[in-house]
């Protein structure tokens, strides 16, 4: 997993490789840890990549649906939207019905690119807008777990 911070108010998390126990903690940890830095009114999207993950055993969701319920109160404070990219339809069409059952502020994604507008449009709705540099034609993951602010 790599938690991308290099280009804020835009955070993102990509999951490569079989999601473990330690690797979902982790990433919840940080994320807090990071929500926690930010002055009152800050806002941020949240971009998780999932394309390149192999396996999730459904213990490894249950834990990050209790990773995610730590940190709502951090989330719905600072957080514009959470996207996730995800490879299937229909697991996209399962983010999108979640979003409408729950109070969360979350869409899904079929890329980068359509992450990054999804991300842009949201931020549009605070005042803000992308980042300079940050561009699904260029943009590459880092090769560092957590990058610049971790």
């Amino acid at each position: 997993m790599v938690i991308d911070a290099r280009f804020p108010p835009v955070i993102i998390r990509s999951y490569i490789g079989t999601t473990t126990e330690k690797m979902v903690r982790e990433s919840g940890a940080w994320i807090g840890k990071y929500l926690s830095s930010l002055r009152s009114s800050a806002k941020i999207v949240l971009i998780t990549d999932t394309r390149a993950v192999l396996t999730t055993d459904p213990k490894m969701r249950k834990i990050a649906a209790e990773e995610a319920k730590k940190l709502e109160p951090l989330m719905r404070a600072h957080e514009v939207e959470s996207i996730v990219i995800i490879n299937s339809v229909m697991l996209r069409c399962a983010i999108t019905a979640i979003s409408w059952l729950t109070s969360l502020n979350l869409s899904p994604a079929k890329d980068p690119e359509d992450a990054f507008r999804l991300a842009s449009e949201s931020l549009a709705r605070v005042g803000q807008t992308l980042p300079l540099g940050l561009m699904s034609t260029t943009y590459r993951i880092p090769t560092t777990p957590m990058s610049k602010a971790g």
